[in-house]
């Protein structure tokens, strides 16, 4: 038997916070484990994924998707018992919710779009001979597919013909919450102009519902590198305890804040997040005059202090989303319950060591099922992050698939944002920069998005080239100051001038020609640029020469010179957007 729990996209894309996002797949993962403990109790064995039962079923990774196999006279039965448990499951977690928001939501529309929310689907085949597992399996995704494209279409029911607000999280369902009582959600996190379906405000009301479950926002991870530097400089933590002291002149609403503190020490360092912080810590709610006069004065102590510190914490982050090549081929290589069990097992063990890699790099985990990650995470610890879920997934799948079967590969996008970008359009270029890394497979796509325009960069390189280690080599270079920052964009513009002359040219036809008159390009460009404390000759040693290392390789010449200055612009721009930056330096041309 095959199950199949969503809706994927309402659960986990429709988010504004990463709490949201966060709760999102929390949610399907813990309705699967329903599922899977449902299917367990009929006397079902779970094939995929694999489960550790002894674990809390808030800490079980459960994809969204089970197969199973089981006994059973009447399979159709068995699965409307599991769908049951699941809409079961769905109630309880979103009464808690309910509990809270009572008084502020309307209950008949709140109990329609609950009722209606779960998609579940289930398929079987019949398994006559254990031999024949291989084919069960691939008609029972045959099965599945077809399914899902015969939609549920199901009667709706309005809450009134004209006048609803629409969700705005969601357009396709209206908004749950009584205008006149909009102002008493702040202590939800639910601003006054937002608009919330029954679904996302049990996503919002999650830090409420659930214990421990405070997620870090991408401003706290933005925040990341600037905190480390703040409890390490017992200077820089004296300034900052001053500005805290002023702000607690200003209004009694910043309470105690501690520099070595955590929660929401972060929306207080950028201009753009104070009133957030006033609004969620304001009990009873301070009135919008008032409040705007408190958040001008925290703003202008803010930039006193950045004036007087001579930095700034940056304020990009990573958004990575990784996934399994080919997947589905290494499935059908295997013939056996023993095999699939043991390729689940295996795999199982991948999603445990992503949870490890990403809060080693001090970011934040939202997502980890079988072969798919979804994580955010500190600009200047995204490379060592990929670097590390790439070795971790081969490893794993040297274990799991047979010697003589082709092994997946691992594919990883990263977007580079700034943290003022809707979260679900960040997302979207995240999954932009995963396909375009899937594009070869077994490769890392880097798509950067400046917050004030200008072009966005993407660059993709294949892990059988050490991507992560070329670009942090690049940045060591950057950082010990053997090229400017401008260089990279020359490197640019020296492979626009020869892609324009070989347009309708035969002379660029000769290789070795050419590879020389490149090499000697690069050479007059390196000293050109070269820092004044450095000599010709260490350009030449330190430099020059392994860059032309990494100018040779396969494929054309051309493109071999613009991946390489695609590498250092990626590269140099991540080490600045990653970095604690001195404050007069976030302007200029460069």
């Amino acid at each position: 038997m095959l199950f199949s729990i969503g809706p994927v996209q309402d659960f986990i894309a429709q988010a504004r916070r990463t709490g949201d996002l966060w709760f999102g797949s929390f949610l399907l993962s813990r309705l699967s484990r329903a599922a899977a403990e449902a299917f367990r109790r009929k006397n079902g064995k779970i094939v995929y994924p694999h489960i550790d039962w002894e674990a809390p079923p808030d800490r079980a990774k459960v994809t969204n998707k089970l197969l199973g196999y089981v006994e059973s006279d009447c399979p159709e039965q068995l699965a409307l018992d599991i769908r049951i448990e699941v809409a079961r499951a769905w109630k309880q977690i979103s009464d808690e919710a309910l509990e809270r928001l009572r008084p502020y939501v309307n209950e008949n529309l709140w109990d329609r779009q609950i009722k209606d929310f779960i998609e579940f689907y289930a398929v079987w085949v019949l398994l006559p001979d254990l031999n024949d597992y291989g084919t069960a399996l691939r008609r029972a995704e045959q099965l599945l597919t077809a399914r899902k494209t015969l939609r549920d279409f199901k009667q709706n029911e309005p809450a009134k013909m004209f006048g609803e607000k629409k969700s705005s999280l969601d357009g396709g369902r209206e908004s749950v919450l009584l205008m006149d009582k909009q102002n008493d959600l702040a202590r939800f996190g639910i601003k006054s102009h937002e608009t919330l379906d029954a679904i996302s405000a049990v996503k919002r009301l999650s830090l409420y519902t659930r214990a421990g479950s405070r997620f870090l926002s991408v401003c706290d991870v933005a925040f990341n590198n600037f905190q480390r530097r703040l409890r390490k400089d017992e200077n820089l933590r004296h300034q900052v305890e001053g500005y805290f002291s002023r702000l607690r002149e200003i209004d009694p609403v910043f309470g105690k804040l501690n520099p070595n503190g955590e929660g929401q020490l972060f929306r207080l360092f950028y201009e753009s997040r104070i009133e957030d912080f006033v609004d969620e810590h304001a009990n009873p709610p301070i009135q919008d005059e008032k409040k705007r006069k408190l958040v001008s004065q925290a703003a202008a102590e803010l930039e006193a202090l950045y004036r007087k510190i001579g930095i700034r914490p940056t304020p990009y982050y990573a958004f990575l989303l990784c996934d399994g090549d080919r997947m589905g081929e290494a499935l059908n290589e295997l013939s056996t319950f023993e095999q699939h069990g043991l390729f689940t097992e295996r795999l199982s063990r991948f999603a445990d060591s992503a949870e490890n890699i990403i809060n080693a790099c001090e970011g934040r985990l939202v997502y980890s099922g079988g072969d798919d990650v979804m994580a955010y995470l500190p600009i200047d610890k995204c490379l060592e992050a990929a670097a590390s879920l790439q070795q971790s997934f081969a490893c794993v799948m040297k274990e799991a698939m047979p010697e003589d079967g082709r092994r997946p590969t691992l594919s990883i996008g990263i977007a580079v944002v700034h943290m003022m970008e809707m979260l679900g359009d960040v997302r979207q270029l995240a999954a932009e920069a995963e396909r375009l890394a899937k594009q070869e497979r077994n490769s890392l796509a880097i798509v950067y998005r400046k917050r004030n325009g200008g072009d966005q960069m993407r660059i993709r390189l294949s892990f059988d080239e050490q991507p992560v280690e070329r670009l942090q080599r690049i940045q060591q270079w950057y950082r010990d100051k053997l090229f400017s920052f401008s260089f990279a964009y020359e490197l640019r513009g020296l492979y626009e001038e020869y892609s324009r002359l070989s347009q309708g040219s035969l002379w660029l036809s000769d290789q070795e020609r050419t590879r020389r008159l490149i090499e000697k390009e690069l050479e007059r460009l390196a000293v050109r640029k070269k820092p004044e404390h450095l000599t010709a000759e260490a350009v030449q040693r330190e430099l020059l020469a392994p860059m032309l290392d990494m100018l040779g390789g396969k494929g054309a010449l051309l493109e071999r010179l613009r991946m390489l200055a695609e590498q250092f612009i990626i590269a140099v721009n991540l080490e600045k957007a990653g970095a604690i930056y001195e404050t007069m330096a976030e302007n200029s041309p460069s």
